[in-house]
């Protein structure tokens, strides 16, 4: 069974031999809620439970990426250490070729308070989405959305309705 529960509240189940999943949505991502259905262009009563229904389709692809063994999704705030390093690798490069002096910039990054409302800080935060955005696990949860709420795209081969925004 996969069941889905909203604060607490259970919604509904649906049958699926007998794994248990539970979606539970924390009142701060109800402006994410919010925000898918602004994108696939629902207004009105509608509009948030769609979003809701976006939500769900987004992490039962991620339950199945789990089961089927395929790239998973991601946070942001997981891909933090890996945009330090490749913000740093960026750095590090440049001084190479013009030998300008980055190592307090580096030095920064390294260091850097990611609560902070620091230029490092968002330099990281960014390129964590960035980074986030674009991992197969999240395309492709993403593209199960997008494919369910416009029948059109069925048609069309997985690839070719991939974002990599």
């Amino acid at each position: 069974m996969v069941f889905i529960s909203v604060d607490g509240d259970w919604v509904g189940g649906v049958a699926d031999t007998a794994k248990i999943m539970m979606v539970n949505v924390h009142p701060a991502q109800y402006q994410q809620i919010e925000d898918n259905a602004a994108e696939y262009g629902y207004t009105g009563e509608d509009a948030v439970t769609r979003g809701y229904l976006a939500t769900i389709l987004h992490e039962v692809q991620h339950m199945i990426q789990v089961e089927d063994g395929m790239p998973e999704g991601t946070s942001d705030m997981q891909m933090i250490d890996e945009a330090k390093r490749k913000l740093i690798n960026v750095y590090k490069k440049e001084a190479e070729i013009t030998g300008e002096d980055w190592s307090d910039t580096i030095a920064e990054i390294e260091n850097v308070d990611i609560d902070s409302d620091s230029e490092a800080a968002e330099a990281v935060k960014s390129a964590a989405r960035l980074r986030y955005k674009h991992s197969a696990g999240e395309v492709q949860a993403r593209n199960t959305e997008k494919r369910y709420f416009d029948p059109a795209l069925r048609d069309q081969p997985t690839e070719a309705t991939e974002d990599r925004k």
